[in-house]
């Protein structure tokens, strides 16, 4: 009987190690979509290559010369390995050579009638739209190709080798936007979340005057209510993007608050910033479009309301009503004003038929009045936070606690550890009802994991510079371990995070290069 057991394993092996007569299904490989990196040649290569161009560049003689002889440290660069700098060097000369073989050249009278009444600060983003850039080696603008390496862009950016174009670099952004700190972006964060709805209206403890109304353009109180229970998590991303995009043109004209700008953006750049993934022929994705459509109609539905004492009664988790019992219906501002956008360039047409729905494909908005009747304090908002997937629950708090340091890092300028204790962050966060539910079900160790998790996760998206729990905690913890009481000590457990404080000197950087805060 052994033997044949023996004997069956063989031949189950056998046949699973065989290669299959038929095609492998879509999705074997978890890449298989991707386009393979062109392989870089070895760095004696790539030397030999840059040294070729740098000898047609006056004063770059000696340079050249040195790549000869193997001494490869006049391509360092600040802050990188001298081998990633060669590759720097390589990717930007080659996208030099792209721009001469397959590139447009464009006279100065072509890019002057190209900016024709656009505003200066514009120009970056104007050339960017299009395409064009100013090739330093070659001396003329040159409309790029369709299929441009963004690598090679970022790396001829970063020396200087082409102008007038927007593109991130790691010296410039290191990821970064500029959001609000105050008591209404507050309040619009934490509604954004779907928790304390009363009805169609969220109510905030910490904030008890102020509120968010769902108001739905023709819509019954009912059908209001059911588009609250059905909001899409991303649309708190969008919120942010929208808040981001219009401070950041905000302040490149200068930090105006009497007039706000407004700003236009495609639905597909929308979708791009939620760190969708693109289509495979290019563009985005119909379904990823589709989400991102609706929820922006949800957020034009969204209004910021004044709950006055006196004349109203608000208490969290029952409705509002006046005194003698009515409901009250407050005043309020829309948190963005959109509209939709019906001359655009011919790339870009104003709807588009996706699945079968006709969508609006530009939107144009402006901030709501609610941005500056309130004090101007700035924080950060990570991009990859915004770019997250919210499709499980940690990646859900991840967003939720990260907004929530951010408003603590006001201005960039925290640079001290933060000691905060666990229930009150997770308040803060909005999921202790999650972590209660957790209690209900006899699963306290599941809570940690998950707590743990996400600040472990935050740590590697750059938000912060590391947390741990006070020696104290940490002993209290390790002795309730196993014992029915572990949650209660683990609620009053501290835990310290340390600000990621390169990234917010970045930040005031950024800040005062806009206006003075």
């Amino acid at each position: 009987m052994t033997a044949l057991i023996a004997r069956a394993l063989r031949e189950h092996d056998t046949w699973r190690d065989a290669p299959r007569p038929w095609p492998r299904p879509p999705g074997w490989y978890p890449d298989h979509r991707r386009m393979p990196r062109a392989k870089l040649p070895n760095t004696h290569d790539m030397t030999v290559y840059v040294a070729s161009w740098l000898r047609t560049q006056q004063g770059r003689a000696d340079v050249a010369r040195a790549l000869d002889t193997g001494d490869y440290t006049p391509l360092a660069i600040g802050g990188l390995p001298l081998d990633d700098a060669v590759k720097t060097h390589y990717r930007a000369w080659q996208l030099v050579q792209l721009a001469q073989d397959k590139g447009e050249p464009l006279s100065d009278v072509s890019v002057r009638r190209l900016l024709d009444g656009v505003p200066p600060g514009e120009h970056p983003a104007t050339l960017t739209k299009h395409r064009v850039v100013y090739v330093r080696p070659l001396g003329t603008f040159v409309r790029l190709p369709v299929r441009t390496p963004k690598t090679n862009l970022e790396a001829a950016v970063r020396l200087g080798i082409v102008e007038g174009v927007l593109v991130r670099t790691p010296d410039e952004e290191h990821g970064l936007y500029v959001g609000l700190s105050n008591e209404a972006s507050t309040v619009i964060e934490r509604a954004m979340r779907g928790k304390n709805w009363t009805h169609n209206l969220y109510q905030d403890e910490e904030h008890p005057t102020l509120g968010v109304e769902y108001r739905g353009e023709g819509l019954s109180d009912e059908a209001n209510v059911e588009r609250v229970r059905k909001l899409d998590p991303r649309m708190g991303d969008i919120s942010r993007f929208f808040l981001a995009k219009a401070l950041e043109k905000e302040l490149g004209a200068g930090g105006t608050q009497a007039r706000f700008i407004d700003v236009t953006v495609s639905l597909n750049e929308i979708a791009r910033a939620l760190g969708y993934r693109p289509h495979p022929k290019g563009g985005m994705r119909a379904e990823d479009l589709v989400k991102t459509h609706d929820a922006i109609s949800d957020l034009e539905s969204l209004y910021l309301v004044r709950l006055p004492d006196g004349s109203q009664q608000l208490q969290v988790g029952r409705s509002l009503v006046s005194r003698d019992g009515r409901p009250l219906r407050p005043p309020g501002v829309r948190l963005f004003a959109l509209m939709r956008t019906d001359v655009v360039d011919e790339r870009t047409p104003a709807e588009r038929v996706v699945g079968g729905r006709r969508l609006t494909n530009v939107f144009t908005f402006v901030l709501g009045d609610w941005a500056r009747e309130y004090q101007r304090n700035y924080a950060p908002i990570f991009r990859s936070i915004i770019e997250l997937p919210a499709n499980t629950v940690v990646n859900v708090w991840v967003k939720q606690f990260a907004m929530e340091l951010a408003f603590l890092f006001v201005g960039g300028r925290q640079t001290q550890r933060l000691t905060l204790r666990v229930e009150d962050l997770l308040r803060r966060a909005s999921v202790l009802d999650e972590v209660e539910k957790l209690r209900e079900r006899r699963r306290p160790q599941e809570a940690v994991r998950r707590f743990e998790e996400v600040l472990d996760t935050l740590g590697k998206l750059g938000v912060h510079d590391g947390w741990a729990y006070t020696p104290e905690s940490e002993s209290a913890i390790g002795q309730a371990d196993g014992k029915r009481w572990l949650l209660d000590v683990w609620l009053a457990a501290d835990v310290t995070i340390k600000p990621p404080v390169a990234l917010l000197s970045t930040f005031s950087r950024m800040l005062e290069s806009g206006q003075d805060t």
